[in-house]
């Protein structure tokens, strides 16, 4: 919880401070920088008291393609902080903030069979004359009885599935006894 609170402060700093063109340069360096989390071992070192903090800097720097002043200070202060953990939560806070500002969200369809290519682009433009943004969608790994399409910046969850059609006829069923 500490973290999320944190990484909204330090992700509306970085949006003050940037243009779209900057946030979106960001925003890759950001996820490449938050792709190192999912490592075990680089996370007990950014976690770890020991290791000093220029180090864990130089770390994720030297993932980092191009290495601009407002990123690299980024780090430093999440570093200096001891908040390097939050990294990741700041990186999706400046995601779901570059896609309210361009008006383009991503989501994600699970379904226990994979839906073709067509069917994914016939559901993100049906999306996107309801929402009124752009809504690009893939497909998730997991699977899922029935169909779900989730937009999580948008909070926009949709769910066709036979548990929950089956509970709502039995709902309204009950209802009318």
């Amino acid at each position: 919880m500490e973290n999320k609170l944190a990484a909204k402060r330090y992700a509306a700093a970085l949006i003050a401070a940037c243009d779209d063109k900057e946030l979106t340069r960001a925003m890759a360096l950001l996820d490449a920088a938050s792709a190192l989390f999912n490592n075990k071992k680089f996370a007990e070192i950014a976690k770890s008291p020991l290791v000093p903090n220029s180090e864990k800097c130089d770390l994720i720097n030297a993932v980092l393609s191009e290495k601009p002043p407002k990123i690299v200070n980024l780090v430093k202060l999440l570093a200096e902080k001891n908040r390097l953990m939050a990294l990741p939560a700041v990186a999706k806070e400046v995601r779901s903030a570059l896609s309210g500002r361009q008006s383009a969200y991503n989501g994600l369809v699970y379904s226990q069979k994979p839906l073709a290519k067509g069917q994914l682009e016939d559901l993100a433009k049906s999306l996107t004359a309801r929402l009124k943004a752009e809504v690009k969608l893939t497909q998730a790994a997991e699977t899922y009885e029935g169909v779900k399409v989730a937009i999580d910046d948008l909070g926009v969850e949709v769910d066709f599935s036979k548990t929950r059609i089956k509970s709502q006829i039995l709902g309204h069923i009950l209802r009318g006894l």
